[in-house]
């Protein structure tokens, strides 16, 4: 199972907290002001994509500071960047798509617009152009204007602009850092047939090698954001070890507070 980290931004930096030792506690708070920097530390560590979720595009008016971000972000990394923002046209997807970014995910353009979607997923292959389910209590949460559709009825929409990847994400999960039901999903992704990205719920090296063990074809990759920032697992937290050693030994962060370039 591919094991995706999954970034959250507003306002053209991080939301998520890095746990670290405490002498290098200073330069991952600076850290996480650059997702192009941050990007860059998680490539070399042999991250094989990236998956940023603009909170403001969501909650917020303004989201081109996280636009900029991101564009900057795709001009230095050689791995595929996936992008959840909120898209109300198809020419906003088509200016994600064509700047660069690999993936792109969308929900209710499903209902408004779906043969113009139909064209922009032959047009760019339906391995650049998901869509995103996101569930709470079991149920999935409508957006404006589909309050009426049920979790089958957007499958069959998905199927039929040629989709072929769900990014399933549970609220409560989420909010109180629960773990998946194992027979809940797995009947949602027998029930779909489409190849998933899970986002959060696995919180351990044992559930990971579970959740790969149990799923093929169908749920191949996991975006994890919290438990990578909070070192889950044993392997991350020798690497944060080793990390606060060399850079300690770098002198990475100088006396004005600030990054040295020349590490990156």
């Amino acid at each position: 199972m591919l094991i995706i980290p999954k970034i959250k931004i507003s306002d053209g930096a991080i939301l998520d907290s890095i746990f670290c030792e405490e002498k290098m506690k200073k330069y991952y708070d600076l850290l996480i002001q650059n997702p192009e920097r941050l990007a860059n530390l998680l490539r070399r560590e042999n991250s094989k994509s990236l998956l940023f979720f603009d909170y403001d595009s969501y909650f917020k008016e303004d989201n081109s500071a996280n636009l900029k971000a991101i564009a900057n972000v795709v001009k230095t990394i050689d791995i595929p960047i996936q992008y959840v923002t909120r898209i109300h046209t198809i020419g906003e997807a088509e200016k994600l798509l064509d700047a660069g970014i690999y993936r792109i995910f969308v929900d209710d353009i499903l209902l408004r617009q779906p043969l113009k979607l139909r064209e922009l997923v032959n047009k760019y292959s339906p391995s650049r152009v998901a869509t995103f389910f996101l569930f709470r209590y079991g149920k999935l949460i409508p957006t404006d204007k589909c309050n009426e559709l049920s979790v089958q009825d957007w499958v069959d929409l998905a199927k039929d602009a040629g989709i072929n990847r769900i990014l399933y994400a549970d609220k409560e999960i989420l909010i109180d850092n629960k773990e998946f039901d194992f027979d809940k999903l797995f009947e949602f992704a027998k029930s779909t047939r489409m190849k998933i990205t899970i986002v959060e719920g696995i919180h351990s090296s044992k559930l990971l090698r579970r959740f790969g063990n149990a799923f093929p074809p169908y749920i191949d990759s996991v975006a994890m954001g919290r438990a990578l920032w909070e070192n889950s697992f044993p392997c991350q937290k020798m690497w944060r070890m080793v990390e606060a050693e060399l850079e300690k030994d770098n002198n990475v962060i100088t006396t004005a507070g600030e990054l040295k370039k020349n590490i990156w």
